[in-house]
């Protein structure tokens, strides 16, 4: 990635230290998210993801 080039990372809320990590490198929030499942909550570890790698937009 070139140098100066904006970075964007979405942290899931739960865990603290993704979003502590985020705040250390000078990371805020610009948007958010919403997580919807059709069926019922897959129970996610969310304390222990880093970062959604996509969006199902629709």
């Amino acid at each position: 990635m070139p140098a100066g080039e904006p970075v964007f990372l979405d942290v899931p809320e739960p865990n603290a230290a993704a979003v502590a990590l985020a705040e250390r490198h000078g990371m805020h929030a610009c948007f958010e998210t919403a997580r919807m499942y059709t069926g019922a909550d897959p129970r996610l570890p969310l304390a222990r993801q880093y970062g959604i790698t996509t969006f199902e937009l629709g």
